[in-house]
């Protein structure tokens, strides 16, 4: 099968999806859906400057791809103009279309006016599958090594700042510290943000808490998830689908504090694994540090590889049931 799949730029998540296709025995071609400089035109030329940008990158791309696809994988594709997919649908018309949303919808700016084009929309996020109709398939996890049985980390987490999340972070390491239980929390801030901060942040130092003004390198995020026996998980107030920490995690088969209850419609869900916590009032519940990890069913946790996102995606399996007994269309929100 051969596969355009168009992509967000997001760290190094397409390029494991581009080597798990090409290991499955397809053939593929990959774009971003903006050219990659964008935020650097927009925050120095504007808005107008960067999108003009866009249109010229997306028209070399139809220049140079090839003029036949069997199956198009767009994710979120919130940059892609109607034109350049109703170009790319006149040169490959019996393709299937295929769009994921890896985002809320209400922050597609383009959903309304390239909708159109798919023949199948799914997304990550519960509310969105209810009201829209889309299927439901959540994130993934890639392989990762043996767990190791020496930990150094009770509770870790690598996150962008922003102020709810620094506060629950606050509150979590102090109750811990309180338990005796060794905590490592890394905290972006940006570069700007970084140099801004600085006498704050000396003033304010604890060796929990690290701010950092770029993202933690990828490989050593995952040594320390292999460290560590529980991950935290904040996410942003608005977000009802479950991020991709949470899928690594479980893919790690690590213990998780999670704010978000949804968590719990899921078929993975185990109160010994999983801690759901008030953002208002992060409480964790101290009897839940010192629980064992209780292995899932192998058949559930596979459902949650990115073997099976891609097979889902290309149309090689059928869709799965994530909410096991639970009902999305009765789930309120």
């Amino acid at each position: 099968m051969r596969i355009l799949l168009i992509g967000i730029n997001f760290g190094n998540y397409e390029k494991r999806i581009i080597d798990v296709i090409k290991k499955q025995g397809h053939e593929v071609f990959y774009m971003f859906d903006t050219d990659e400089h964008f935020s650097f035109y927009q925050r120095i030329f504007g808005e107008t400057f960067a999108k003009k940008k866009t249109i010229q990158y997306q028209n070399k791309m139809l220049r140079i791809m090839p003029k036949s696809f069997d199956r198009v994988i767009v994710i979120v594709g919130r940059m892609l103009t109607s034109g350049f997919l109703y170009m790319v649908k006149k040169n490959s018309p019996r393709a299937r279309y295929i769009l994921y949303l890896w985002d809320d919808v209400k922050r597609v700016e383009n959903f309304e006016e390239t909708k159109d084009v798919y023949n199948e929309i799914y997304s990550f996020d519960l509310k969105d599958c209810k009201d829209y109709g889309f299927k439901h398939l959540p994130l993934f996890f890639n392989e990762f090594p043996n767990k190791r049985s020496d930990k150094v980390f009770d509770i870790y987490s690598a996150m962008f700042s922003h102020s709810e999340r620094e506060k629950i972070i606050k509150s979590i390491d102090q109750q811990a510290s309180a338990l005796n239980k060794k905590c490592r929390f890394y905290v972006c801030l940006g570069r700007y943000t970084y140099l801004k901060r600085q006498k704050e942040i000396k003033k304010n130092h604890n060796g929990d808490i690290i701010y950092i003004s770029k993202p933690i390198d990828e490989n050593e995020n995952y040594a320390n998830m292999n460290k560590a026996k529980i991950i935290l998980d904040v996410q942003f107030s608005s977000q009802i689908g479950l991020t991709m920490r949470t899928i690594e995690s479980l893919g790690m088969k690590n213990k998780l504090i999670t704010t978000n209850s949804y968590i719990s419609y899921y078929d993975f869900y185990n109160e010994n694994n999983i801690c759901i916590i008030d953002r208002d009032q992060p409480k964790i519940d101290t009897k839940f540090l010192d629980k064992p990890y209780i292995e899932i069913d192998t058949d559930i946790y596979k459902k949650y590889s990115l073997d099976t996102w891609v097979k889902t995606l290309t149309g090689e399996i059928t869709l799965n049931n994530y909410l096991g007994k639970y009902d999305i269309k009765k789930i309120e929100f």
